[in-house]
């Protein structure tokens, strides 16, 4: 089977897909990705073909600094949903790359942010089209939705969800309408296939189980791993730094662009200084973290958290899902930073499930906070413990395997 694998975002929105197209080429089905220039790299060391996207507009600063649902406060997000209304389709940017790469294509895997135009490439090439998701979007009385946390207590959980699907409508172009008409495909909200289809979902179902109330269609699979690629090989000053004794640990946000980088540097430097260990900081765009080498402070850019997370002792992250996955699977305890989206929901997920605290959002962010909740992290054998057994859970989810299968058993 000839399959095409949409994907865009930042690298914890791809790498997954790019793990989940690994598997898939292993089961015998040949695949394409679609996806970012800035990943052909990655796509290719998996073994799989690539196809180059245009980068995604929503990921781009412009003149004034990131993009405003970027940046980590509730009005300026509601603000750049409104601009991305009044954008039109033109949020999505052009739509002619995703056509080209599922040309000849038996099936189309699609993330949520790429929904609208996959079910108008599904209908344009006569070609099946499958959502795999990294968050949960069906509606539950459960949690309340990912992309709306914090969500009132008191108020219906459900409701939290419609609404995400009203702002994720207007996000992806598609204004103040109920719905995206495409052949009758899609829900009134644009984001779902209808009842009973199979939606893939690429988290960890111990972190997160699937809602009694959900109906038959949606799958936790498990995460979607992407094995490291064998020639790679540490830096030999970060191998040794990781090797002398004493505590470490990791401080990264991925691709955040934070729109006062001196004062995020300032407060990790300080919160370090009060702290008696030593870390990796993961260097970000536009300056964010990017700190003095130091015998306590080692900067990386580039460097996989499957071989980096399992040899420190405390994981500092943004909460995105690909992040939170492989702290989860580390078997590490978090301090997370939530920025946007998600993050926020993932944090308070671990923090229920004692393997983190509270998250600390980045709009409120201080020094005290973050030694705090980072001395926490390294001195609480408790914390440690469940992060640990939580660990071996997460390792033992097979999540590739399980998603291939449903994959295959939708497209027979």
């Amino acid at each position: 089977m000839r399959i095409c694998l949409l994907t865009r975002g930042s690298r914890g929105d791809v790498q997954p897909y790019v793990g989940l197209g690994a598997a898939l080429a292993a089961a015998g089905h040949h695949v394409i990705v679609g996806a970012p220039l800035a990943f052909a790299g990655l796509v290719r060391s998996a073994g799989l073909s690539f196809h180059p996207q245009e980068p995604d507009p929503r990921l781009v600063a412009g003149p004034g600094g990131p993009r405003r649902w970027l940046r980590p406060s509730v009005k300026a997000r509601a603000l750049g949903l409104w601009a991305a209304w009044l954008q039109g389709p033109a949020a999505l940017g052009s739509v002619e790359g995703q056509s080209a790469a599922c040309h000849r294509a038996d099936l189309l895997i699609y993330p949520a942010w790429l929904a609208p135009v996959a079910l108008r490439l599904e209908r344009a090439n006569r070609l099946q089209a499958i959502p795999a998701y990294l968050a949960p979007l069906h509606p539950t009385d459960s949690f309340p939705s990912p992309f709306l946390e914090p969500w009132p207590r008191g108020l219906s959980n459900r409701l939290s969800h419609h609404l995400a699907w009203w702002f994720g409508h207007a996000l992806l172009g598609g204004g103040l309408a109920s719905g995206v008409s495409v052949g009758g495909r899609l829900s009134s909200q644009g984001m779902l296939p209808p009842h009973g289809e199979v939606c893939l979902y690429g988290y960890s179902h111990n972190l997160l189980p699937p809602p009694n109330d959900w109906p038959v269609g949606p799958v936790v699979t498990g995460p979607w791993w992407l094995a490291p690629d064998p020639a790679w090989r540490p830096p030999v000053g970060l191998d040794r730094f990781l090797r002398r004794p004493g505590k470490v640990i990791f401080v990264g946000f991925g691709s955040m662009m934070d729109d006062r980088p001196a004062q995020l540097n300032a407060i990790v430097q300080a919160a370090l200084a009060e702290l008696d260990c030593r870390a990796v900081v993961a260097v970000g765009p536009a300056g964010q973290l990017n700190l003095k080498p130091s015998p306590r402070v080692y900067p990386v850019e580039d460097v996989p958290h499957s071989w980096l997370f399992p040899q420190v002792d405390a994981v500092v992250h943004h909460g995105g899902a690909g992040t939170t996955a492989e702290a989860l699977r580390a078997g590490k305890p978090s301090v997370v930073v939530p920025f946007f989206g998600d993050q926020r929901f993932w944090g308070a997920r671990l923090a229920r499930m004692q393997v983190a605290l509270s998250p600390l959002p980045r709009r409120s962010l201080t020094m005290a906070r973050l030694a705090q909740a980072i001395g926490r992290a390294l001195d609480a054998p408790d914390l440690r413990h469940r992060a640990e057994q939580l660990g071996v859970s997460v390792r033992s989810e097979r999540g590739l395997e399980r998603a291939v299968e449903a994959i295959e058993a939708a497209a027979a």
